[in-house]
């Protein structure tokens, strides 16, 4: 689990950016692998990937043969501690309905040496505006240093001193919209799309052969909806118009099998199951 702040920098509790609420105690032990101590910041998206490569499995891919997963495996840093190359940077992000973060995601950005957080001013719940405006960003920036031995308790704040930092801007690089962000590979889900509602799509005929009929309770009139397979492999994704909240699929192209479906509109993510006769 992520950590929890026990007044730490004066915070009590969780939903914070700074290390003491987003760092995780990470331990592997692999056969074959001797001991090690890895400096190189990881995340918990690599560990699928991890254990597909330790156990010799392939990574599973899209339809089209391209890359499925967002993170990667961590075996080349069991024995080299540089083995990714560049500096890599780690986001984290807080987005939150009826607190800070209900606007616009506050981020994190951590490198094996330092540590930026960005904030959105004026972010918070009794805003129903939700204009962005860079005027009002505010920014955290602390070297904590690679063996944490240089600001390892972040008070050392030199974030809005160095706004024209080329390190800042790299590390900006990394955040969504930015040259080294890795594009969303499934579908994102942060506090405001955790309920998943199975009960509001129901899928008909099921089995179905050539046609899938989707219903289901929906404000929007543009979602996205995508179609997966029962290893969790992307078969299919489209934008569909949800005015009458039915809209018909061709499945033709699917094999027989099981399959999972997912829409996702601005306020929740729905699935549901069919089979493909």
């Amino acid at each position: 689990d992520n950590g929890f702040s026990l007044g730490e920098k004066n915070h009590w509790t969780k939903a914070a950016l700074w290390e003491t609420d987003i760092r995780v105690p990470f331990i592997i032990k692999a056969p074959g692998y001797a001991g090690a101590r890895v400096t190189t910041p990881v995340s918990l998206l690599d560990l699928f990937p991890t254990l597909c490569d330790l156990t010799g499995l392939n990574d599973p891919v899209n339809a089209d043969s391209s890359r499925y997963l967002d993170g990667e495996s961590l075996v080349p840093l069991f024995t080299n501690d540089h083995a990714f190359g560049e500096e890599r940077v780690i986001i984290s992000s807080v987005k939150s309905s009826g607190s800070e973060g209900s606007c616009f995601p506050q981020y994190s950005m951590r490198s094996k040496t330092n540590h930026y957080i960005k904030y959105a001013i004026g972010n918070i719940a009794t805003d129903t505006t939700c204009i962005f405006d860079s005027t009002y960003t505010e920014k955290e920036f602390y070297t904590i240093g690679a063996a944490r031995d240089i600001d390892p308790y972040e008070w050392d704040n030199k974030g809005m001193a160095i706004l024209d930092s080329t390190v800042m801007e790299y590390m900006e690089q990394w955040l969504p919209g930015g040259s080294l962000y890795m594009p969303d590979l499934y579908i994102a889900v942060d506090d405001e799309m955790t309920n998943l509602n199975e009960e509001m799509l129901t899928l008909f005929p099921n089995p179905c052969d050539r046609y899938l009929h989707v219903l289901y309770s929906n404000t929007q009139t543009q979602n996205t909806l995508f179609i997966f397979d029962a290893t969790g492999v992307l078969k299919g994704s489209e934008k569909i118009n949800a005015i009458n909240n039915t809209p018909r699929l061709d499945v033709s192209d699917l094999e027989p099998g099981y399959y999972i479906l997912v829409i996702k509109t601005d306020q929740a993510i729905m699935r549901g199951s069919f089979i493909k006769g």
